[in-house]
């Protein structure tokens, strides 16, 4: 099993779509009760045609992505879904 970080799964995900289109992270900021607009809209992230600047898809889950372009062997996973793994297996100890 092969852990690949986030950015790099980014950077992966980018150089195999098209160059008009970038996965993107949602820049937010929390606001003091409740989500951001942006973000119930967007999701953490989404794919943005910079050519003509639109959102050509929201509430991207970048493993999946990964997956689908063939940038992420069936083995590997990301670091996010590897640290929810290991808090798992720690929750299932305790």
């Amino acid at each position: 099993m092969k852990v690949v970080s986030m950015e790099a799964l980014v950077r992966r995900i980018n150089r195999k779509i098209s160059p008009d289109l970038r996965l993107k992270k949602t820049r937010y900021r929390h606001p003091v009760e409740g989500f951001s607009r942006l973000w119930v809209s967007l999701g953490d992230y989404h794919v943005l045609n910079i050519s003509r600047n639109f959102i050509v898809r929201h509430h991207v889950d970048p493993e999946e992505l990964a997956r689908e372009l063939g940038v992420l062997e069936d083995d590997g996973m990301s670091e996010r879904a590897f640290r929810e793994k290991m808090e798992a297996v720690a929750e299932s100890l305790a």
